[in-house]
């Protein structure tokens, strides 16, 4: 009797947008565990430049912002312009200058497979280089 071997599948891209997602998290809330507005613990992690419209800076340390969900909230609902001037204030304007300068180099293609990939990798090293586990 032959035995039929299972196939593993690759993972989906929704897949692997969760475990980058998550990674990404993560090393946002290690870099800055505070929200760097009033200092409150922070949740979420907040894209400063959108992800919906800057997709290829998704996964960039650089725009990853730590908030609390108040300071958040305020931010996403009330769209107080305060907020963004006192993130650029507190991560200096040549955080502000570098950030928008890979804003507006838009890649041709980016979301595929392979791209998760990089980004998950990436991540995972960051991950363990700044904070290896004991």
């Amino acid at each position: 009797m032959r035995r039929k071997l299972k196939r593993e599948r690759a993972p989906s891209l929704a897949s692997l947008r969760r475990t980058a997602d998550d990674l990404w998290r993560k090393a946002v809330y290690q870099k800055h565990p505070r929200c760097i507005l009033c200092g409150r613990p922070a949740s979420p992690a907040h894209h400063f430049f959108p992800k919906k419209l800057y997709g290829h800076l998704r996964y960039d340390l650089d725009n990853g912002i730590s908030l609390c969900i108040e300071c958040h909230f305020r931010h996403h609902t009330r769209g107080d312009p305060l907020i963004a001037q006192r993130i650029i204030t507190t991560n200096g304007q040549d955080w502000y200058k570098r950030l928008l300068e890979k804003a507006r180099q838009k890649p041709i293609s980016f979301r595929s497979a392979g791209w998760y990939r990089k980004n998950i990798e990436q991540l995972r090293q960051l991950l363990a280089d700044n904070y290896p586990s004991p």
